[in-house]
């Protein structure tokens, strides 16, 4: 005698395997915003440092000044040509993130600085780059020396500063934890 045998899935059979799909998918969906998150971090990091570096030893080498625009707030950067005031170029910052500038006790949306042939900047002032929750990731540090006349930038990401809000800046960077860049892990650009 042959036992007759169902072919298919039970309705709970298919349920599980719904459910172990639906927490897969939730899983890649929160690593994917996180990649993408970090590659627009690392992008727009890499575009304000490298403009920098790039137009100060442009006007060390073609003894030039050149004036760097950062529209934080509309996410760009313009470089203007101070001898004959020509747009140079326009870079476009991620619109996933949002940007603020520190100078003299004050949180900016704008900052302009001008290069100088001794490749080297008229101010200095930190750039904070901010993720998800308004928290900053990075802050670009820029300071001009006279001494030395070169400009030097500094890059930290946050590891473990939560105080670092974009409401709170301000009160953060001039903390003890902020001037001292507690939580802060200083990287290298190459």
């Amino acid at each position: 005698m042959l036992k007759n045998k169902k072919k298919g899935f039970t309705f709970l059979e298919v349920i599980v395997t719904i459910g172990i799909l639906g927490i897969l998918l939730s899983l890649g969906l929160v690593n994917y915003k996180a990649v993408k998150e970090y590659l627009a971090l690392k992008e727009s990091t890499n575009k304000i440092i490298s403009t920098y570096y790039y137009y100060t030893n442009k006007a060390m080498i073609d003894g030039k000044d050149f004036q760097i625009k950062n529209f934080l707030k509309e996410k760009r950067i313009e470089i203007i040509h101070l001898e004959n005031s020509e747009k140079i170029e326009t870079l476009e910052l991620s619109k996933n993130l949002r940007y603020t500038v520190i100078y003299e006790n004050i949180k900016l949306n704008y900052i302009e600085s001008i290069t100088n042939k001794w490749g080297n900047l008229n101010n200095s002032f930190t750039i904070y780059i901010f993720g998800k929750n308004n928290l900053a990731k990075y802050r670009i540090a820029f300071y001009n020396y006279q001494i030395s006349k070169i400009l030097k930038i500094n890059i930290y990401k946050n590891v473990s500063a939560s105080e670092a809000t974009y409401e709170n800046i301000v009160n953060y960077h001039y903390s003890v934890g902020g001037e001292n860049h507690i939580g802060w892990k200083k990287e290298i650009y190459y």
